[in-house]
């Protein structure tokens, strides 16, 4: 399947009914923290690259509380 970027609108769109911005949690009940990091370029050729890092740490601890590569 194709998607085009008026794909891509309408389901941010329908996703963005879904979001909450209410505190609906006791912040010590916490347990882990993530970040999230994306980056995208080009080569010299025009080939298209992207690469994701995703970490997950331990709250109290600061460890990171899982590895894959």
């Amino acid at each position: 399947m194709q998607y085009n970027e008026n794909d891509f609108i309408q389901i941010q769109n329908e996703l963005k009914a879904r979001i909450s911005c209410k505190d609906s949690f006791d912040i010590r009940d916490i347990k882990f923290i993530a970040g999230v990091d994306l980056a995208y370029w080009n080569n010299e050729s025009g080939e298209e690259y992207a690469v994701c890092c995703i970490v997950i740490i331990e709250k109290e601890t600061h460890r990171l509380a899982e590895t894959k590569s």
